[in-house]
C-alpha cells in the first residue's frame, strides 16, 4: 500500500462499490426492498415501511404510487385510525416479491462468490459494526458540521 491513508483507501473501495451496486443493480431497489419487506408481512403501515426503507415520506409516497399503478400493492386507511394508512401486497405484488427475491439471491451469490465462507462472516460482521456506528453519525452535530464544510467546497 502507498502513503495513502488506510481510510481514505477504504473511503474510495467502498464508494467504488457503491457506484458498481447502484449502475448494476440499482434499478428500482427501493421497490424491491418494499416488495420483499411486504411480502415477509400480511399488511403494515406507511410509517413502518418508511422506517423500514429509510426513505423520505415523500419518496415513499412517490414509490407507493407507482407500485399502485401497476397492480402491485393496496393501500387502504386504517378503520381504527383515519390517519393511518395501511399498505399490503395484491397477489401480483408477492408474484413479483417472489420474482425479485430469486433475482437478488442469484445476483448476491454472484457478487460474494470470491470470498470464503469465513471471510464473508467477518465482512459482515465489519460492515454491521460500520453500519451501526454510521447510523450514531447522522444525528452527531459535530459530524453534520464537517461534512457541510466538505459539501461547500
Amino acid at each position: 500500500m502507498n502513503d495513502e491513508m488506510p481510510e481514505r483507501a477504504l473511503y474510495g473501495h467502498l464508494r467504488k462499490m457503491g457506484h458498481f451496486l447502484f449502475l448494476y443493480t440499482g434499478s428500482k431497489t427501493g421497490q424491491r426492498r418494499a416488495l420483499i419487506f411486504l411480502d415477509e408481512k400480511q399488511e403494515t403501515s406507511q410509517r413502518e415501511l418508511q422506517t423500514k426503507l429509510d426513505i423520505q415520506s415523500s419518496s415513499l409516497a412517490e414509490m407507493l404510487g407507482k407500485m399502485e399503478a401497476e397492480g402491485l400493492v393496496e393501500r387502504r386507511k386504517d378503520e381504527e385510525d383515519a390517519r393511518k394508512v395501511l399498505i399490503r401486497l395484491s397477489e401480483k405484488g408477492h408474484q413479483e416479491a417472489k420474482r425479485q427475491k430469486a433475482q437478488l439471491d442469484a445476483i448476491t451469490l454472484q457478487l460474494f462468490s470470491t470470498l470464503t465462507k469465513e471471510e464473508k462472516e467477518t465482512l459482515l460482521s465489519l460492515l454491521h459494526k460500520l453500519s451501526v456506528d454510521w447510523d450514531q453519525l447522522k444525528h452527531n452535530p459535530e459530524f453534520l458540521n464537517q461534512l457541510e464544510g466538505v459539501k461547500k467546497k
